[in-house]
């Protein structure tokens, strides 16, 4: 009879575990990763219209035709981006493209990125200098002593990624996928206000007329992807050895 038990307990444990994802026999940490982003916005601008929730063109500047919105020769504010008009307390991240034409044909000419917050203070502002070459600086709030953050680019093409954190007061920053600004020191004399709470987006502008911008395939998402442990408990151990 004692066999007959110990044999039952022995099945219903495997039976048990079988169901289990994974089972560890000394408790270890079982790491998943590749959760999914969650999108809220994404455009390639190719329709008559876009979302005015989380795009609003200036018409006064730009047009959105040709699956892009553009400007021709004219200054002041493009466009902004939105992750949500009234806010978003969690981790966002935008991407898109930006091309120019006539740049440096125009003294002084530049393309402004400012990152909002929903109080309309910029928490990061990224600019793309007319010079030779052509290159992208994070502008730091007076009196910073971190380190100048400026990258080149003298192509008339750049794909922009940044990330704003309004859990650790800080923002990333990627051009061509070579990190300008890491979020590890993005709020470390580069942001222009201590309080990201709240981020609504992004603010493009054209400081100078006679140079067009070029604005497409806009992505605005949460997390990329969280790396989530999981400890599984013993459902049954046997030692096979005795018996």
């Amino acid at each position: 009879m004692k066999n007959v038990k110990r044999f039952l307990a022995l099945c219903v444990g495997l039976i048990m575990a079988l169901s289990c994802m994974s089972v560890s026999a000394a408790n270890e940490s079982l790491t998943v990763t590749e959760r999914n982003a969650k999108m809220i916005y994404e455009s390639d601008f190719s329709g008559d219209t876009v979302d005015t929730d989380h795009v609003e063109i200036n018409t006064a500047v730009a047009n959105q035709s040709n699956g892009a919105i553009r400007t021709d020769n004219k200054s002041g504010h493009v466009a902004t981006f939105y992750a949500a008009k009234d806010g978003i307390t969690d981790p966002v991240t935008f991407e898109f493209n930006v091309y120019e034409y006539h740049m440096k044909d125009v003294g002084g000419a530049q393309v402004q990125m400012f990152f909002l917050n929903k109080a309309g203070s910029i928490v990061g502002d990224l600019r793309w200098y007319n010079a030779n070459p052509k290159y992208f600086k994070v502008i730091q709030p007076s009196g910073s002593t971190a380190p100048a953050a400026t990258i080149n680019n003298d192509t008339q093409s750049a794909h922009i990624k940044a990330k704003l954190n309004p859990h650790t007061n800080s923002f990333a920053v990627w051009i061509n996928g070579t990190e300008l600004v890491s979020e590890e020191n993005g709020s470390n004399g580069y942001a222009k206000v201590a309080d990201f709470s709240e981020i609504t987006g992004v603010k493009i502008n054209v400081s100078a007329a006679g140079m067009s911008v070029v604005l497409s395939n806009l992505k605005i998402y949460t997390e990329e992807s969280q790396t989530v442990p999981a400890i599984w408990e013993d459902v049954s151990h046997e030692d096979f050895e005795k018996n």
